[in-house]
């Protein structure tokens, strides 16, 4: 037998930056746009990370 999980009123997600918080309707809304903001700041760091790397290796 499988659990059902009640459905979720409106949720408030906020996601850093200067974007204003997002309504969203369900919990699986919400799970997306998590992991849609951690891995768009995931990857905003990978890039920040690799052209400081090439930059200290053109100035060496």
């Amino acid at each position: 037998m499988t659990a059902k999980l009640p459905d979720a009123h409106l949720l408030s997600v906020n996601i850093s930056g200067d974007s204003a918080p997002l309504q969203l309707g369900s919990k699986a809304e919400a799970i997306q746009a998590d992991l849609g903001a951690l891995l768009s700041a995931a990857r905003t760091g990978d890039e920040q990370r690799s052209s400081s790397r090439r930059v200290s290796c053109v100035d060496a």
